[in-house]
């Protein structure tokens, strides 16, 4: 993160914020994915689905992926480093869950471990902390 932060200062710019990178993905919200709602695996990202995959894709090889503002490779390939710290988007819903039927129902707290030491990576295959 060190060393990315510092290459980008040195470019004159910065990483993106979590945030930004969710705007330049969703566009308007609608759609899952940057090239619309469509999923065929090898087509539009390259991800793990892909058979026989040793190496990172140069920038552009799946134009059909490309976001509406013009924007490629903002999903699968690589993961990219945020500025954002691992914390609650401001919204953020806790959820409890329930499985089971009858006598055998749990309740599940699905809150995830926070740490805002770490930073949000993006764009390999869905955000993680790192």
């Amino acid at each position: 993160y060190q060393d990315c932060t510092a290459y980008a200062s040195w470019a004159g710019l910065r990483l993106m914020s979590e945030t930004e990178y969710q705007r330049a993905v969703r566009g308007d919200g609608k759609d899952p994915y940057p090239w619309g709602d469509q999923w065929e695996d090898g087509k539009f990202a390259a991800t793990s689905e892909m058979k026989r995959v040793s190496d990172v894709f140069p920038v552009g090889t799946f134009p059909e992926g490309v976001s509406r503002d013009g924007i490629y490779d903002l999903a699968g390939n690589v993961w990219e480093w945020t500025r954002s710290r691992f914390t609650a988007l401001e919204g953020f819903k806790p959820v409890t869950l329930t499985v089971g039927r009858g006598r055998d129902k749990d309740k599940i707290d699905n809150l995830p471990s926070w740490n805002p030491d770490r930073r949000v990576v993006v764009g390999g295959f869905g955000p993680k902390q790192v």
